[in-house]
C-alpha cells in the first residue's frame, strides 16, 4: 500500500502544482494539456486523487487524505493573450522531468524558477520583424499583389508601436484593440489616398485584422467545447467576441471620418480573395510558420520543425482541395488531423510540446484569415457576411476537432 504523503509534501506540492498550471495557462496551453500534465506531477509526488477543476482564467486544485479536511488551492491566472513558445516547452520539459523522476520533487518549485530565469528569451526587435514577416506571409495568402508587400509590414510596424503605446496606458483590452484596429483602418486610408491599389491595400488591412485575432482562444474554445470545460470555453469565447466587436468599432469609427475612408471602405467590400499557386503557398506557409514562431517567443530549434509543420497543413488543405475536391472545412479537417498527428509524434521525439508545433501550423496555413477579413470588410453591407461568418465558425470548429483527433491518433495529448 502506497505511504501517504506528509503534510509537508503535500503543502510543497500544492504550492508546485498552481504555478505550474499558471505558467502553463500564460504560456497558451490548453485547457485539457494543463489538467493532464498537473495530475500526473500531483501522482509522482504521491498527491493521488487530486482534483484539478478549472474556472475561466482560475484553476481550483483540491486534495484530501484519509480523515483530514481538504487542501484547497484557488490561483486566479494573470490575463494574457500573447503565446509564449519558449515558456511553453520549459514547463513542458520540466514537467516530463517530473514525472519520469529526473528531478527531486522537493527541489520542483526552485527548479521551475531557475529554468524561467535562464529560458532564452527573444528580443523586442526579432519579435517585431516575426510579425512583420507573418503580415506580408498572410497577405500573400490574401491575394496581395507582391509589389505591396512592404506595405503590409510597414502596417504591422505601426500596430505594434501603437500596441506598445497603449498597453502604457492602462487600458482595458477592449479599448487597445480598438486603438489598434483604427491604426489600420487610418493607414489604409492614408495609403490608398496616396494612390496604392485596392488590391494592395485590401490585402494589408486584411492580414494585419488578421493578426490581432486572438488565435488561440478561438482554438482552445473548440477544444474545451469537446472535452467538456463549458466555464474556460465560456471565458475564450468572452475574449473571441470582445475582440471581433472591437475591430469593428475601430473600423467604423475611422470610415466615419472622412470621404477618403468611405471610398477606401467601398473598394475593400468588393474584395474577392484568390488562392496562391501551390509552390508561392508553400512558401508563405513556411515564413508564416517561421514569423509566428519568432513572435510567439519560440528559440531557433523549433524553427525548422514550424516550418514543416505549416508547409505540411498547407500542403494536405491544398491537396484536399483541388484533387479531392473537398469543402474548405472538410480541407482544414484532414489537414488539422495531420497536423496533430505529426506534431505528436515530433514532439515525443525532440521533448517539445505538440502544441508548440501545432500553433505555427494552424497559423501558416489553416486560419480563415480571408473569411474572417470579408466578414468583417462587409459587415453592414449586403453580400458574402453570412456566408463568411458561418465559414468561420465551421472552419474554426473544424481545427478544433482536427487537432484533437489528430493528437489521439498520435499516442499522445497536446501539451
Amino acid at each position: 500500500m502506497a505511504r501517504e504523503p506528509s503534510d509537508g509534501e503535500v503543502e510543497r506540492a500544492m504550492q508546485l502544482l498552481p504555478r505550474l498550471g499558471q505558467e502553463m495557462f500564460t504560456a497558451g496551453s490548453e485547457t485539457r494539456a494543463i489538467i493532464t500534465a498537473l495530475t500526473a506531477v500531483a501522482g509522482r509526488l504521491g498527491l493521488r486523487g487530486l482534483v484539478v477543476d478549472p474556472v475561466g482564467r482560475s484553476l481550483y486544485l483540491m486534495y484530501r487524505q484519509n480523515h483530514k479536511p481538504p487542501y484547497t488551492v484557488l490561483r486566479v491566472n494573470p490575463v494574457t493573450h500573447d503565446r509564449d513558445l519558449s515558456k511553453l516547452c520549459v514547463v513542458y520539459r520540466l514537467v516530463e522531468d517530473l514525472v519520469r523522476g529526473r528531478i527531486d520533487p522537493v527541489d520542483g518549485l526552485k527548479e521551475l524558477e531557475r529554468r524561467m530565469k535562464a529560458r532564452f528569451r527573444i528580443p523586442y526587435w526579432a519579435r517585431l520583424l516575426g510579425g512583420m514577416f507573418l503580415a506580408m506571409a498572410v497577405y500573400l495568402q490574401a491575394d496581395g499583389p507582391a509589389s505591396g508587400l512592404l506595405v503590409a509590414a510597414a502596417m504591422r510596424f505601426l500596430v505594434d508601436q501603437g500596441g506598445r503605446l497603449l498597453s502604457r496606458t492602462n487600458l482595458q483590452a477592449f479599448y487597445a484593440v480598438v486603438g489598434q484596429a483604427m491604426i489600420i483602418a487610418g493607414t489604409g486610408a492614408a495609403v490608398f489616398r496616396l494612390g496604392a491599389s485596392p488590391a494592395t491595400v485590401t490585402a494589408a488591412v486584411a492580414a494585419n485584422l488578421v493578426l490581432l485575432l486572438p488565435v488561440l482562444a478561438v482554438v482552445s474554445l473548440t477544444e474545451d467545447t469537446v472535452f467538456g470545460y463549458p466555464l474556460t470555453a465560456a471565458y475564450r469565447a468572452v475574449i473571441v467576441i470582445r475582440t471581433l466587436f472591437a475591430l469593428l468599432a475601430g473600423i467604423a469609427i475611422v470610415n466615419s471620418f472622412g470621404a477618403a475612408a468611405q471610398t477606401l471602405e467601398h473598394g475593400l467590400v468588393e474584395v474577392e480573395f484568390a488562392p496562391l499557386p501551390p509552390a508561392l503557398m508553400l512558401l508563405a506557409a513556411a515564413v508564416g510558420a517561421a514569423g509566428n514562431v519568432v513572435l510567439a517567443g519560440g528559440g531557433a530549434g523549433l524553427l525548422p520543425v514550424a516550418i514543416g509543420a505549416g508547409m505540411l497543413a498547407g500542403a494536405v488543405k491544398r491537396i484536399c482541395l483541388d484533387q479531392l475536391a473537398m469543402t474548405t472545412p472538410m480541407a482544414v479537417l484532414m489537414a488539422a488531423v495531420a497536423l496533430g498527428f505529426a506534431a505528436t509524434w515530433i514532439g515525443g521525439r525532440r521533448r517539445l510540446p505538440a502544441t508548440a508545433v501545432i500553433i505555427p501550423g494552424i497559423s501558416a496555413a489553416l486560419l480563415p484569415g480571408s473569411a474572417v477579413a470579408t466578414a468583417i470588410l462587409r459587415l453592414g453591407h449586403e453580400g458574402g457576411t453570412l456566408a463568411a461568418l458561418q465559414e468561420v465558425l465551421v472552419t474554426t470548429a473544424a481545427i478544433g476537432v482536427g487537432v484533437v483527433l489528430g493528437t489521439t491518433a498520435g499516442g499522445r495529448s497536446a501539451t
